[in-house]
């Protein structure tokens, strides 16, 4: 995550801190998740929106389903998603390695 006192600058959402956002019991929620609402400027990548959803899912036992909708209506957000990927088949390579299936046979 990029520090700066200048509130205008772009700053990178990690992992973790929007897993804890969108956790209902954490001790962390409310403060990672009013931390983001009270700042502007954010972006992430595909990979740390899948990292979360790996982490949500298998860390913390969230419903697969809960989790990509979840992190849909956060990505939905003012939130500009940079993709690592320059085509589909990037990211399905990607799903297919790090799940053991075909993308076939697991969607996002």
């Amino acid at each position: 995550m990029t520090l700066s006192s200048d509130q205008f600058a772009s700053r990178g959402l990690d992992a973790m801190l929007i897993v804890y956002s969108l956790l209902d019991d954490h001790p962390a929620s409310a403060a990672c998740e009013s931390f983001i609402r009270e700042h502007t400027n954010w972006f992430t990548t595909t990979l740390t929106l899948l990292e979360a959803k790996a982490v949500l899912t298998k860390v913390y036992a969230v419903d697969a389903n809960l989790t990509s909708q979840q992190l849909s209506q956060f990505s939905a957000g003012p939130i500009e998603i940079i993709s690592e990927f320059r085509s589909c088949e990037g990211l399905e390579k990607t799903l297919e390695d790090s799940t053991g299936n075909s993308p076939e046979s697991s969607k996002l």
